[in-house]
């Protein structure tokens, strides 16, 4: 048993910087893992491999880490879950060239004008509870803790989307040695092995919904990606499915409900999000509220 768990929880201390897992999580893989080295079940590794999936969405990548060694380890533990043959549908599998993407496949907007009405709404609709506040204070998704949590505000975003009655939106995923520029990290820099935010269509124009990149605007695809990089040619791009969540995930086909934990998911960011005002001298009650930086 020491010898499964080993590998696992390692990668949980050095993957996630600011220790986002949640205790429930840690109780579930124990538990699974248990099932799995006594044979308890032969349908526990499809659970287990749902699970680790969900475990390894972390964007973050240490500085000078190379983006692709991230990816052969959460390979390696998703091989000893999943088929080979599933793996080779998975974003990180699918992703290419951004001079090769499909722009047709991306949802059509009828006009630019929708795109900003959206993307305005999207930035800055206040709905999540703070269990850590109090229950009067609604936040706005994470755009001032951009370090991690791109997967769980790009899944949010399609939802309220949808919700406020607006076209429906894809979802592209950028794999490199990212980084950006950002008044929202104490370094002044946020470094990613991959990010990902919804994407629509107005006729052959691609833009991308991203306040934690650019809050004053929709970008275009290409804008997005050169935010992140100095060489495009060193990036790999992934257009997918509305409901793909993570790099694991299937591109085209995701699981059904796959993202439902995605409010969730973002709520285990809020405290971060708050101690990073508190970090950068700032007010957490009025950039998180009524004044977040891109009005002043």
């Amino acid at each position: 048993m020491i010898t499964i768990l080993s590998p696992i929880l390692e990668f949980q201390a050095t993957e996630n910087k600011e220790g986002h897992v949640r205790m429930g999580r840690w109780r579930q893989l124990l538990l699974i893992l248990f099932l799995l080295s006594t044979g308890a079940s032969k349908a526990e590794p499809s659970v287990a491999a749902e699970f680790l999936n969900r475990q390894t969405i972390s964007s973050y990548r240490q500085p000078g880490e190379d983006w692709r060694e991230i990816k052969r380890r959460v390979l390696e533990r998703l091989q000893a879950f999943q088929p080979l043959a599933q793996l080779d549908s998975t974003v990180f599998q699918m992703a290419g060239p951004i001079d090769q993407v499909n722009v047709g496949r991306v949802q059509e907007w009828k006009d630019h004008s929708l795109v900003e009405e959206a993307f305005y709404l999207l930035r800055d609709i206040r709905f999540l509870s703070d269990p850590f506040q109090e229950p009067h204070f609604s936040r706005r998704l994470t755009w001032l803790y951009p370090d991690d949590g791109c997967y769980a505000r790009a899944a949010v975003m399609k939802n309220l989307s949808r919700e406020n009655g607006y076209p429906g939106t894809n979802r592209v995923f950028i794999f490199g040695d990212l980084s950006i520029k950002s008044l929202n990290s104490l370094s002044g820099e946020v470094t990613w092995w991959y990010h990902t935010a919804p994407i629509v269509r107005v006729g052959e124009r691609l833009f991308v919904f991203d306040p934690s990149i650019e809050p004053s605007h929709p970008m275009s695809l290409m804008d997005w990606a050169q935010s992140q990089t100095r060489q495009l040619s060193s990036v790999k791009i992934a257009i997918c499915s509305p409901e793909t969540y993570v790099p694991s995930s299937q591109c085209g086909s995701p699981t059904p409900g796959e993202d439902k934990g995605a409010v969730e998911d973002l709520r285990s960011f809020l405290s971060s999000e708050w101690q990073r005002q508190l970090d950068l001298g700032r007010n957490p009650v009025a950039t998180l509220g009524d004044h977040p930086p891109w009005l002043l």
